[in-house]
């Protein structure tokens, strides 16, 4: 399994991330394919494309969908995406994973920062044609007491198929959202 970042634009500024936004450039088409040769190369099969938000991803004319099919003509078994679901959910991906750290007061709060972005990511998901839409939640010291009542919320949407739990890992020592042993 491999995973590609190939862009670190985002469209959010979520509080438990410190790896967007930096003003770093965006890999260029050649480079994704540069990269996701040597990922073959060294026998890994699945790969995941990361962002920032992937579905910022420009090269010239070259968008998100010519990364996945550059990916399936290399030979990968496997291609997944990693979004935030504010834009329309139609890659032509294996999986997509979306991004939501729980109910909608808290994923307003830590992602949208204040913004309801949760009604737009959940519209998303509920119009999209997506086979295999999986939720990445990360858990936090603001959120973990909701984990019962999201998969709940999440179980009513026939287009998530599951949901992966992470547990929130700050970038440098302890933050506020770093939930403590016990």
């Amino acid at each position: 399994i491999g995973g590609l970042v190939i862009n670190e634009k985002c469209n959010l500024h979520c509080k438990q991330c410190d790896v967007n936004n930096r003003a770093i450039p965006d890999l260029s088409y050649e480079d994704i394919k540069k990269g996701l040769q040597i990922f073959y190369n060294k026998g890994i099969r699945s790969v995941f494309i990361e962002g920032g938000e992937p579905s910022l991803w420009r090269d010239g004319n070259y968008r998100l969908d010519d990364v996945v099919k550059l990916a399936r003509e290399i030979g990968f078994h496997l291609v997944s995406i990693y979004t935030n679901g504010t834009f329309p959910i139609n890659f032509s991906t294996d999986s997509v994973f979306v991004s939501i750290d729980g109910l909608k007061d808290t994923t307003n709060d830590l992602r949208g920062n204040g913004i309801n972005i949760y009604d737009r990511i959940i519209k998303n998901i509920q119009e999209s044609e997506h086979p295999n839409i999986i939720i990445n939640y990360t858990i936090n010291s603001r959120n973990e007491s909701e984990i019962e009542a999201f998969c709940d919320e999440m179980s009513k949407i026939k287009q998530v198929r599951g949901i992966f739990f992470y547990f929130h890992t700050p970038y440098f020592g302890f933050d506020k959202l770093f939930l403590d042993m016990e």
